[in-house]
Formats: structure tokens, C-alpha cells, sequence
């Protein structure tokens, strides 16, 4: 199961603090979620306050269950709220299911 989400920042301050929460978030998600096998954001090389999120699960279960019961998720979805609600980020993306093509 794998999640892309599209950020696009209306400031750099914003993005640097989500940016801060997102590597707190995955230092624990590494240590404690053995079904999350990749955690990602990456920069536009385009635009530097856009970013998109990779996140691959082992199964959507592991994404609507015990992820997003972790202390993490609970700590960082909050802020990421808090900055779509003031108009300081808009967050578009798509959640798609593996076909097994290809390689990771």
C-alpha cells in the first residue's frame, strides 16, 4: 500500500517546521513500525517549496491501523492540520495499491 501526497508551502518558515516534525515522525516510524518499508519526502528541484510524500506500507491495514495510532502520526498530523487550516500548505495526493511490476 503506498501513499503520495503533494505539499506545495506558501513559506519557507512553514515548510521548515513541518520538515522538522516529519524527521521526528520517521525517527520513531523507523524504530517502531516494521511494516512501514519507506518513509520519504523529497524537494521539487523546480520549486523549492513543493514536496511530495512517499509513504509504502505492507498492507493498507498497517496504515489505517497501528500507524495511524502511533505516538508519531498522533504528534505530527496535528501540525500538518494546523498549517492546511491557516492556508500555509495545500496537500493533495492519492493512495494506490502495488501490482508486484517492477522493483523497489
Amino acid at each position: 500500500f503506498v501513499l503520495a501526497v503533494n505539499l506545495q508551502f506558501q513559506d519557507n518558515v512553514s515548510a521548515e517546521n513541518l520538515l522538522k516534525a516529519w524527521g521526528q515522525a520517521a525517527e520513531w516510524c523507523v524504530k517502531n513500525e516494521p511494516f512501514l518499508y519507506a518513509y520519504e519526502v523529497a524537494q521539487s528541484d523546480q520549486d523549492p517549496l513543493k514536496y511530495v510524500i512517499f509513504e509504502r506500507y505492507r498492507s493498507k491495514e498497517d496504515y489505517t491501523g497501528p500507524h495511524r495510532k502511533s505516538p508519531a502520526f498522533k504528534a505530527f498530523r496535528p501540525q500538518m492540520r494546523l498549517l492546511q487550516e491557516s492556508s500555509k500548505v495545500t496537500v493533495t495526493g492519492s493512495s494506490y495499491n502495488e501490482l508486484g511490476l517492477g522493483f523497489t
